[in-house]
């Protein structure tokens, strides 16, 4: 709510950053949410409330685009969309105050801030060598220098979390044998998300005299992903019988196998505005399926007071894939553009969208994959 009237009323690009690094403190309660799911909800109706959480991210970005695209359409500048999530958050408060109760008390503990400044380095160092690689050139001394320093702040960072009491990131529970799976598959589906959400209203915007694209306006490109926000509203309240029916990771590599089916579609067909809808909701069913059930496939074999950590690994990576997708695809599409312009070329998208769908493709075999071995280890324990 601050952060988001600062950025109302910021007037300088230093102020504007200021105003998005206090929105993205935001982003720390997702976990929590989760972790209050558990503690109370009923346990059959846990599956349920965990995809309907998971699935509101996915929802909250498509509605998002478009009330963006209201407002560019219809206003000259960006402060109403900080007054309307300033409405939003003062809601938000005022609804969690009134009908949230802990049922635990909070365990204590203090902030980790080396192991925050460690993380926060590592990350900037990853994504700006990936965003200026063309411009600074893959060897020159900026991008290795930047990349070394990457490995050097990660191993710090590694030491430097197995060794607090009270990490910023519990380490362990990235390797967990229960939660591994969770979170290579949370990795994948991030980064093909924000890619599909980054790619796909730069593609339609493009003037199809280029030889692609449909010229659309900001406010039509968030009508292109409203299938995906839609399909995610729908399939979200179902998912927690699917869950019961089948399991948490089998459902995470259906959904990660329909998304992949998203991006083959636009690698192959994305010459008319039915092929972008086609795609936009096969991607709305495969993460609907997918985010729906991720939550409980990363809470689901660790232990009940370890959920909000489990599930803040796993919030945390699904972000850090979305970062890398955002980097990695505009790295892409500003180093192969149309000769004398600035645009890329249908090539750049189509090489996006092809990793797009080997990241899904990776994030199905290891739902799978995990939760096949999770299902054999249980096995006996149960017999036992």
């Amino acid at each position: 709510m601050v952060g988001s009237v600062v950025g109302a009323l910021s007037t300088s690009i230093v102020t504007l950053m200021i105003a998005r690094v206090l929105q993205g403190i935001a982003a720390a309660t997702v976990p929590l949410s989760i972790g209050a799911v558990r503690d109370l909800l009923p346990r059959e109706k846990m599956a349920t409330g965990i995809g309907v959480l998971s699935a509101t991210m996915g929802i909250g970005v498509g509605l998002g685009m478009i009330i963006s695209g209201l407002i560019a359409q219809y206003t000259s500048g960006y402060r109403l969309v900080f007054w309307i999530i300033t409405g939003l958050a003062v809601l938000a408060t005022l609804l969690v105050a009134l009908t949230v109760r802990d049922v635990t008390p909070p365990p204590g503990g203090r902030p980790d801030v080396p192991g925050a400044i460690l993380l926060g380095g590592t990350l900037v160092c990853v994504l700006l060598a990936v965003s200026q690689g063309r411009s600074w050139g893959w060897t020159s001394g900026g991008i290795i220098g930047l990349l070394v320093g990457a490995v050097v702040l990660g191993a710090a960072w590694v030491v430097v979390e197995r060794r607090s009491a009270s990490p910023l990131v519990d380490v362990g529970m990235l390797t967990h044998r229960g939660t591994i799976g969770a979170s290579l598959a949370s990795f994948m589906l991030g980064f093909a998300l924000y890619a599909g959400f980054t790619l796909l209203p730069t593609f339609v915007q493009t003037p199809s005299k280029v030889g692609y694209g449909f010229g659309a306006s900001v406010l039509m490109a968030g009508v292109y992903l409203l299938p995906t926000t839609l399909l995610l509203l729908v399939i979200s309240p179902y998912a927690g019988r699917l869950v019961r029916r089948t399991s948490a990771a089998a459902m995470v590599a259906t959904g990660s196998a329909v998304a992949m089916l998203s991006n083959i579609w636009l690698i192959m067909r994305h010459d008319r505005p039915y092929d972008i809808y086609v795609a936009t909701a096969l991607l709305g069913i495969g993460v609907g399926l997918s985010f729906a059930a991720l939550g409980t496939m990363a809470v689901e074999h660790v232990d009940p007071d370890k959920t909000a950590v489990a599930s803040a690994v796993n919030s945390l990576v699904r972000l850090v894939g979305g970062g890398v997708a955002s980097a990695l695809t505009s790295a892409i599409l500003s180093s192969d553009t149309i000769m004398g312009t600035k645009v890329p070329t249908v090539h750049a998208y189509q090489v996006s969208f092809t990793i797009a769908a080997v990241s899904v493709g990776l994030a199905a075999l290891c739902a799978g994959g995990f939760g096949w071995m999770n299902k054999r280890t249980a096995a006996p324990a149960a017999e036992g």
